[in-house]
């Protein structure tokens, strides 16, 4: 079970350093903005009290805490996997993060155009071969905003995604497995709560606790699966 170090400040210290503040002492309501979908593209005006304000942010503090601790580990581990990588496997790392408006620009690893949308996901395989490391490029791209589309020889695998179904997706430069819990329709988004790596050889995945999610755009979601038992 994941929890906090003794040594770190509780919540209700951090509400209480906030409500303090010299800042937040003065006003007795807060207008923010807040992102209404995964790629930032779109936010909303929101005006709360100061103690709503304070409740909503540590909140999702504490969230991003446990979500950044459960990345940097599954990072740190593919980094080991891939150093100890034997002959005859390979890993797959799905290597992109956002999507970007844009004419053209050769440095990203993802580039759409409105409304014609046009967007290249890379795929890298770290293969052993005999002695030495080989490195594989598997590009998918998508031609719409609404459809996305891999090839496998000649044929074209068309993705659809609902509720409770399980999926291999990406977030930020890793990937992660999950099942979709919600489906945000009107932006294409899907919350997805995440397996977890389990055992030294990390041959099944479990649920963590306390349970890791957060919204994923349909770009981001690789493939779906089904599962065949309680620990994948």
């Amino acid at each position: 079970m994941v929890h906090r170090s003794d040594n770190c400040p509780s919540v209700e210290i951090l509400k209480e350093e906030l409500m303090l503040s010299n800042e937040l002492e003065m006003i007795n309501e807060i207008s923010y903005k807040q992102c209404v979908k995964t790629d930032h593209t779109e936010s909303n005006t929101i005006i709360t009290s100061v103690d709503e304000f304070v409740e909503n942010l540590v909140a999702k503090l504490s969230t991003l805490c446990t979500h950044h601790f459960f990345t940097e580990a599954q990072s740190k581990y593919f980094s080991k996997t891939k150093d100890e990588l034997s002959e005859g496997t390979a890993n797959i790392l799905a290597d992109f993060s956002e999507n970007y408006t844009c004419i053209m620009q050769d440095a990203i690893q993802s580039v759409h155009w409105k409304k014609e949308q046009v967007i290249i996901h890379p795929f890298l395989a770290y293969v052993k071969d005999t002695a030495n490391d080989k490195l594989k490029p598997i590009p998918m791209v998508s031609d719409s905003t609404t459809t996305f589309t891999a090839t496998l020889g000649s044929k074209t695998i068309p993705l659809t995604l609902q509720n409770e179904q399980y999926v291999a997706c990406t977030y930020g430069i890793n990937w992660w497995i999950g099942k979709i819990v919600e489906c945000y329709d009107e932006y294409n988004d899907y919350k997805i709560m995440f397996m977890h790596p389990h055992g030294p050889s990390a041959s099944s995945y479990m649920w963590p606790k306390p349970w890791d999610a957060c919204w994923i755009p349909y770009e981001n979601c690789v493939c779906s699966f089904n599962q065949h038992r309680e620990n994948i």
